[in-house]
Formats: structure tokens, C-alpha cells, sequence
């Protein structure tokens, strides 16, 4: 099974692609410094090229990791890839990743299959706000 992901830089903060205007939208840095936050955020990634890493984690599951096009890329795409074994550690493992995303670089991770925001740090600040 394979889960898509869109990293973007943007000036708020939001829950949903949707939610996102052009305005809103900046770089997320040169392809180079862009390799070099993901090499902080995975160091065990394997770079094949200049623009193109794969990840693997403990129990099978992987990401692939494509740098967006262009001399100052908007986007990072991610491809989640997991078998029936997907468990509570592979849960941690991925929200840690999604959270390091959020608060190393800045950057906001989405499900392209719903737009949905991934970093569990959005989802209970959300609660939050909602609740109070």
C-alpha cells in the first residue's frame, strides 16, 4: 500500500490544502538546502540523485522523498509505502517525521488523498482551539 504526501512551506498555518491561496505559498529553499533539511530529518535516506531519496524504516515501511522542480521548489513530494504490518510503531515513527517536518523546517505535510494536515502537533492544536 502506498499514502502520498505534498510538503509546502507556508506563511499560516492551516488543517487543509484546501484551505491554501496562492498568496500563501512560498519556497521551501534551493534544491540544496532542501536536501539538507531532509538529510537532518533522514539521515538514513539514500540518495540517488540530486532530487530523489529513499527511506527505509524499521518494520518494512518506506518513504520515497522527491524534491520539487526548479531553482526555489514550493514542493516536496512524499510516497509513504507500508504493508499489512502497519502497527503502532510505524504510527510513531511516521508522526515523528510528519512533527519534524512542522517544527525543524517549517514546513506543513498534507494527504493528497484527502488534503488533510499530517502533523499530529496540528491535529491537537486544532482540538484545542475547537474545544476552547
Amino acid at each position: 500500500m502506498s499514502f502520498d504526501i505534498i510538503v509546502v512551506k507556508l506563511r499560516r498555518k492551516v488543517t487543509s490544502l484546501l484551505d491554501v491561496t496562492e498568496g500563501d505559498v512560498e519556497p521551501l529553499g534551493t534544491s540544496i538546502e532542501i536536501r539538507q533539511s531532509c538529510l537532518k530529518l533522514f539521515p538514513q535516506a539514500r540518495w540517488e540523485t540530486d532530487r530523489y531519496a529513499q527511506l527505509m524504516g524499521d518494520n518494512g515501511a518506506a518513504f520515497e522523498i522527491e524534491i520539487g522542480e526548479g531553482p526555489r521548489p514550493i514542493n516536496l513530494h512524499l510516497t509513504l509505502r507500508f504493508g499489512a504490518s502497519w502497527n503502532d510503531t510505524d504510527r510513531a515513527w511516521f508522526d515523528s517525521l510528519m512533527d519534524g517536518l512542522w517544527f525543524d523546517c517549517g514546513w506543513q505535510a498534507f494527504a493528497l488523498s484527502d488534503n488533510s494536515a499530517l502533523s499530529p502537533s496540528v491535529e491537537r492544536r486544532q482540538a484545542r482551539s475547537g474545544s476552547s
